[in-house]
């Protein structure tokens, strides 16, 4: 007895290449093509700022990017900012311990010294502390990289 099915347990899953089927055309590509800008926008004021998480962002837009254009997602993936942290997560499914160590190191820096240089009221202190409670939680719970097969 045969199986019709092919053996795609050797197959690695490409997610630079989807499948056209799957890919965005016309108002859906450029709507994913703006909203990937946005969010990688968004990721490098969050590289600089401590109360915005860049990961996530990177994180979506490579995922809008695969959709509408493999081409840009390829370049993303070799970027000297965002690329090691995309290749990490496409290739070995989490971000490195030692990245999610700095991120709440420089978010809780970030805090303390907006809390002791910043003259900031009450409500906006408040608003501060939700907003990296929220960065704080995502960030821990992002998945750890597997370590690399020898």
């Amino acid at each position: 007895m045969t199986n019709d099915r092919a053996d795609t347990s050797d197959i690695k899953n490409d997610v630079s290449r989807p499948n056209q089927s799957t890919r965005f055309t016309g108002l859906k590509q450029a709507a994913a093509f703006v909203g990937a800008v946005v969010c990688l926008i968004l990721a490098g004021i969050g590289f600089f700022l401590p109360v915005l998480p860049c990961t996530p962002f990177v994180l979506l837009a490579s995922c809008l990017l695969i959709q509408c254009s493999p081409k840009m997602h390829r370049r993303l993936r070799g970027s000297r900012f965002f690329g090691r942290i995309l290749r990490d997560w496409e290739d070995r499914k989490g971000i490195r311990p030692a990245d999610k160590v700095r991120a709440i190191m420089i978010m809780v820096a970030g805090l303390i010294l907006t809390f002791s240089v910043g003259n900031l009221s009450n409500t906006l202190r408040f608003l501060t502390l939700i907003l990296v409670l929220i960065g704080l939680s995502v960030i821990i719970r992002l998945p750890v990289a597997k370590d690399e097969e020898p």
